[in-house]
């Protein structure tokens, strides 16, 4: 009655001979199967398949060694697969086949494929085995290392707030695209980091969006900040949020999110930057919008006066938004700020693409050092 309910079973050898034992009548043949190579492990999950599991993975770790090595067999119905792995010499297997299927069921949490899954989960198991053997954990056939991750150095991504893309997924419908699509055709233009601010969606459709945008920016290698929500921030694995004046405490977020985590802070003016600064917390500041934007109704415009007091203030990079676009951006960059966040701009923009190129073709010659005359 449970194989139905189950999108993959992870069976050793000993437990698909038994499993295939119990449920067939002595008179059957597969009553006494056996497996001891690849070929038998190919009917055994053949028959366990047949009991109404979406898929089977029968390891093979208790295939003899100088027959098959070790090697791990996947059916869905449709197709094999085999995952080969390298035995390791060591006591520390206490625990291998329910650190796979939980490493499993935790990436398809997060969006990853069944195969994806699968291929992760092998190589956590092969690291954790070969930590515990660096570390030894217990005595006997002792545990894994699970948490051999944090014994690595971490290190934050590296980040340029140049042309820093905000999100705004009503804008991008109205003109007719996907946030995917804008999120893709700003990277190709240039920009250099991607923040979703979502202030109105509820919390699972957040999440997925962020799965989706969070595959796009990882596959160019360029960090993805959440605005204000930790959880999404935490459930995606993305590289850092944003905080808002009446957002979390960015402290709160710090010792959520670790030291390795981005975390940009919206700042009024240097007075209050001084402050966050000596919070030791932020990674990056954003001023208050510098001109009238429609997604910031809320609060009146800064004006260009502010940005220069805070960037004179500030240890670390500053970064303008609202109500800047291709007219204005050379402005704003005189003012000393090491960048520009735009939303309407972008994903209002019939072309994404071509609107980004705009930004980044002035801010790399404002960097050039060159003379802006000539640029909006």
């Amino acid at each position: 009655h449970l194989f139905p309910l189950c999108a993959l079973i992870t069976p050793n050898i000993p437990e698909a001979c038994e499993i295939i034992r119990l449920t067939s009548s002595p008179n059957d043949a597969q009553h006494s199967f056996e497996v001891n190579d690849v070929p038998s492990m190919r009917r055994a999950a053949e028959l366990l398949y047949s009991l109404g599991a979406k898929a089977v993975l029968v390891k093979g770790g208790h295939l003899p060694v100088e027959d098959s090595g070790c090697v791990d067999v996947f059916y869905d119905g449709k197709m094999f697969r085999e995952y080969p792995g390298e035995r390791m010499p060591t006591l520390h297997t206490h625990g291998t086949g329910c650190t796979l299927s939980a490493a499993i069921a935790t990436r398809l949490a997060l969006g990853d494929t069944l195969q994806q899954a699968i291929q992760f989960a092998k190589n956590f198991v092969i690291d954790a085995m070969i930590s515990a053997m660096q570390h030894p954990i217990g005595t006997g056939k002792g545990p894994l290392d699970h948490f051999f991750s944090l014994r690595k150095p971490l290190q934050m991504k590296s980040f340029d707030v140049k042309v820093y893309l905000v999100t705004h997924s009503e804008m991008a419908r109205a003109k007719g695209h996907t946030l995917e699509d804008v999120v893709t055709k700003a990277i190709q233009g240039g920009a250099t980091m991607i923040q979703l601010r979502e202030k109105s969606m509820d919390t699972k459709p957040f999440v997925e969006l962020a799965k989706r945008i969070k595959r796009i920016t990882s596959a160019h290698n360029l960090p993805l900040i959440i605005n204000d929500r930790i959880d999404v921030c935490l459930a995606v694995q993305a590289d850092g949020v944003h905080i808002g004046e009446d957002d979390m405490d960015p402290v709160v977020a710090r010792n959520f999110l670790g030291p390795h985590a981005i975390i940009g802070v919206t700042v009024r003016d240097a007075g209050h930057a001084q402050v966050m600064q000596s919070l030791g917390v932020a990674d990056y500041f954003g001023t208050d919008a510098i001109f009238p934007t429609p997604t910031k109704t809320e609060k009146p415009a800064t004006r260009l006066e502010g940005p220069p007091t805070t960037v004179a203030c500030s240890k670390v990079p500053v970064v303008a938004i609202g109500g800047i676009n291709h007219t204005n951006t050379g402005t704003v960059l005189e003012q000393g700020v090491q960048g520009v966040a735009v939303v309407s701009e972008i994903c209002a923009a019939d072309d994404p693409k071509i609107a980004t190129e705009r930004l980044t073709d002035i801010c790399d010659t404002f960097r050039a050092g060159k003379s802006l005359s000539g640029c909006p």
